[in-house]
């Protein structure tokens, strides 16, 4: 054996998770060089051992652009940021992959303003770093416009997209409602032969339900080859935020019949759904098969629809009996369903209480 097959099955084991097998592997090499090394640093990384790491890091004899960029990326995916910069700027060469890394960073923290000054003093950017900034900067962050400002900029100057690109921009006009842009971007996955991938389609579905077209999305889903629990969910909330309850729920009958199992997303559409056709009685029994049947801890949202179901019915004394019954301190959304289920059916009194309730709600979480 030589280095290169020790490296090789490094590689493998730390790719497969095994970083015990790893560990003692390293610990038996006669020969490491600055892939054995950095292969570890990673490994070790990704593993949340960020110490360990840098102490693997720190004994290299040697490091390379990837080393430092491994390192880098380590402490920005274990929310090491300041980390992150203090090694950046000790790097003796900034590279894309490093810089790229930082770019994640800064974005998750919120920081897009140093993200894209770090972002526009890249020399030569590939499809990763683009998508860093649009994805991780400007759509997670909420600047959608910025995103597809962007995205027309990495087409003028040559860059491909790719499959996160699209979906990325797919986020953007989901969110600004730009049907013709989404419809751009659709055209744009045709041509790449990329719109046939699951997770795109479901960003498809998304922004025509977004953008009022839910017919369109209807389309989306019934011809995608590989449906998954994401498609399924997606359908059933485009149907039941355009008013389609009766669809939304057949929906959800289907995909149990088929042997899907729903989470808590699912249910929350569904009985969204329920409500809004006053089926109530549907909508009690399904928020407890939620722990009976699928195993899913009923969470503030599913409790605040329920709430709110029962309060649009008029049935007060069950609804303040869920609120009671609640594992969880009651937030602001399930004191806002009942203040606006009081309001509807004129009910002072309780109206009073879930208003006093949820400023102490606002008070305790600012």
């Amino acid at each position: 054996r030589n280095v290169a097959s020790w490296n090789a099955m490094l590689a493998g084991l730390v790719r497969l998770g095994c970083m015990n097998d790893a560990e003692r592997l390293f610990g038996e090499m006669p020969e490491r060089n600055v892939v054995s090394y950095t292969t570890m640093v990673d490994g070790l990384a990704r593993r949340g051992e960020v110490g360990r790491a840098r102490a693997v890091f720190d004994e290299m004899p040697e490091r390379n652009l990837v080393s430092w960029a491994a390192m880098i990326s380590g402490y920005v995916d274990n929310s090491m940021l300041d980390e992150a910069r203090k090694l950046f700027a000790a790097m003796p060469e900034k590279n894309v992959m490093a810089s790229t890394a930082m770019i994640t960073g800064y974005c998750k923290e919120g920081d897009v303003e140093s993200a894209r000054k770090l972002f526009d003093e890249i020399y030569v950017k590939d499809v990763i770093s683009w998508n860093a900034m649009i994805a991780a900067g400007y759509v997670h962050n909420g600047y959608g416009e910025e995103a597809l400002k962007l995205h027309i900029i990495m087409l003028r100057e040559g860059t491909k997209p790719d499959h996160a690109t699209l979906i990325a921009t797919l986020t953007a006009c989901s969110a600004l409602a730009l049907l013709r842009q989404g419809r751009s971007t659709h055209a744009v996955a045709v041509k790449t032969m990329l719109e046939s991938s699951t997770s795109f389609c479901n960003a498809l579905i998304t922004m025509y339900s977004k953008c009022g077209d839910v017919s369109e999305s209807e389309l989306v889903f019934i011809n995608l080859k590989s449906q998954d629990i994401v498609s399924w969910n997606t359908m059933i909330a485009a149907y039941a935020q355009h008013g389609k309850y009766q669809k939304a729920i057949s929906l959800f009958h289907e995909m149990e019949t088929r042997g899907l199992i729903p989470n808590d997303i699912t249910i929350l559409s569904v009985l969204s759904a329920c409500g809004h056709v006053g089926r109530v009685d549907d909508s009690l029994k399904l928020f407890d098969l939620m722990s009976f049947k699928y195993a899913i801890c009923p969470g503030a949202e599913h409790y605040a629809c329920i709430i709110d179901i029962l309060g649009r019915a008029g049935q007060f004394e069950k609804a303040c009996s869920y609120i009671k019954d609640m594992p969880f301190e009651s937030e602001k959304n399930v004191w806002g369903a009942l203040l606006g289920a009081s309001k509807t059916h004129g009910n002072v009194q309780l109206g009073e209480l879930a208003a006093k309730m949820l400023v102490q709600s606002d008070s305790g979480s600012s």
